[in-house]
């Protein structure tokens, strides 16, 4: 595991944040299509998609700090690309970084197994919920 960031990977952070900034757009307009139909349950069913920046980026980097910076320079892309959620979606994101991040400190970075991806993904949610 590295310890601090090199170029190669703040470029790989910043593709992925810019790619699910684009992702986190578009499933904010079928949020709003979906909570027509379906309420408050629209935001259960679209809510894996927008935690997704900040596992990838510290799973492909193996860096502690990925997460968040993942997590919330995707949110960041997301506002500047016009989401219709605006600068809480600046909020969201640092919250989603934290609670990504926390499942991975958990085990010290060190195991990537698929049980323990899947621990990530509750901590992640369970923090998500509690805010």
């Amino acid at each position: 595991m590295k310890k601090q960031f090199h170029l190669q990977d703040i470029i790989l952070i910043t593709m992925i944040a810019l790619i699910f900034g684009a992702i986190f757009v578009g499933t904010d307009y079928l949020y709003n299509a979906l909570s027509l139909l379906v309420g408050p349950f629209a935001n259960e069913i679209l809510f894996g998609l927008w935690i997704m920046a900040g596992p990838l980026a510290v799973y492909l980097t193996r860096i502690p700090g990925a997460a968040i910076v993942g997590e919330v320079l995707g949110a960041a892309a997301e506002v500047i690309f016009g989401g219709t959620f605006g600068i809480a979606a600046l909020l969201s994101g640092i919250v989603q970084g934290i609670g990504s991040e926390l499942g991975f400190a958990v085990w010290r970075y060190k195991n990537w197994s698929l049980g323990k991806s899947l621990n990530f993904r509750i901590d992640d949610n369970g923090g998500c919920f509690c805010v």
